[in-house]
């Protein structure tokens, strides 16, 4: 089991090869961010907003990225 992580950790990765998985496996959770806070954008309504379009641009972007809370706050609202 040592060797085996030992051959995987010894293996020569540029880092843009790092950058592209990450990119790739951040962008499901991503998609189905937007879809949830598509599917939920009342939120976004509801909001009293200073700044107008700019603070719900910024809200749209923190809902997006903290999906699973939007999720658990709808349900527990019922």
């Amino acid at each position: 089991m040592m060797g085996l992580l030992r051959r995987a950790l010894a293996l020569e990765v540029s880092v843009g090869a790092v950058l592209q998985t990450l990119v790739w496996s951040a962008l499901p959770y991503l998609i189905v961010g937007v879809v949830v806070v598509g599917l939920r954008a009342e939120h976004l309504h509801h909001m009293q907003t200073l700044y107008g379009s700019r603070d719900q641009l910024l809200s749209f972007g923190i809902l997006v990225a903290g999906w699973p809370a939007v999720l658990i706050a709808d349900v527990c609202m019922y």
